[in-house]
């Protein structure tokens, strides 16, 4: 639950970006239904949003995953750099854990273990944390978004978020 309550005021920022995913995934003809269960199973925004750009009546399956798979390359090092903590757990409970892991969570955890203070819980708590509204941000941006009839009208503002993200 501490990890949770630590990362709440950051998912508060992923919550835009999952509003901002969802309303781009239905400016991409991806259903409602779609989106959501994409943004749920999937969790990583930025190889979500450029397999947006790649998404038509054509999918070029091929490119469509190697730009997934670059894009989340950086996760295998993280795991990597995780491991010595990790290999204590059960298989299950190790990548149960690695499944919500994400840029914050696993700078928090890092810094955190290599400090001799607790971190999974940061890394799996703080993952929850991200991942749940990131899906409610997706939803929210998949309601709202039937109501917005020109999207890119907004364009600027995502410019203003991302910059305050950036200070986070």
């Amino acid at each position: 639950m501490d990890g949770f309550k630590h990362l709440v005021p950051i998912s508060l920022f992923v919550a835009v970006f999952g509003a901002a995913f969802g309303l781009a995934a239905l400016q991409s003809c991806l259903s409602e239904t779609d989106t959501v269960i994409m943004s749920t199973l999937v969790f990583a925004g930025a190889s979500q949003f450029a397999a947006l750009d790649l998404w038509g009546e054509q999918v070029s399956l091929i490119p469509l995953v190697l730009t997934v798979f670059a894009i989340n390359a950086r996760y295998l090092l993280m795991g990597a750099t995780l491991y010595p903590w990790l290999k204590q757990l059960p298989p299950a409970k190790r990548y149960a854990t690695m499944v919500v892991a994400s840029d914050a969570n696993w700078a928090l955890s890092m810094r955190a273990l290599n400090n001799d203070k607790p971190g999974l819980g940061l890394l799996l708590g703080g993952g929850l944390a991200l991942w749940s509204f990131w899906i409610v941000g997706t939803w929210i941006g998949v309601f709202f978004g039937n109501f917005i009839s020109t999207p890119e009208a907004f364009g600027e503002c995502g410019i203003l978020v991302a910059a305050l993200v950036r200070q986070v």
